[in-house]
């Protein structure tokens, strides 16, 4: 599951200029990812972005995005408090309204 978070993750980010997209992406590259493709790219300034990969709908950003979709995080967020203990940051993602999971990326 956790190589396809980072591969739906780094497709999403294709369309960002955000240091941290350019992270995921980094870090999907470094695997030799292939990534699909993704429509109706959104920044969505502050929280995170959005669009749609394989026809759905993908959200990828903090906790405040979550919320605001109405995103249950569960274990997901268990996981992403441990991260941050590590000093690394958390980014959710979901599919479909629902957590997919978390990964701590790193700007450089």
């Amino acid at each position: 599951m956790k190589d396809e978070v980072l591969e739906l993750a780094a497709s999403l980010e294709q369309g960002s200029e955000h240091a941290l997209g350019e992270a995921i992406r980094r870090k999907a590259a470094d695997r030799e990812m292939s990534l699909r493709p993704a429509r109706g790219f959104q920044a969505l300034p502050g929280l995170g972005v959005e669009g749609e990969i394989d026809r759905r709908r993908v959200l990828l950003g903090n906790r405040e995005l979550m919320a605001e979709r109405g995103v249950a995080l569960g274990e997901v967020e268990v996981q992403a408090v441990r991260l941050e203990e590590q000093g690394k940051t958390p980014v959710f993602l979901a599919v479909q309204g629902r957590a997919a999971g978390s990964s701590p990326w790193r700007t450089r």
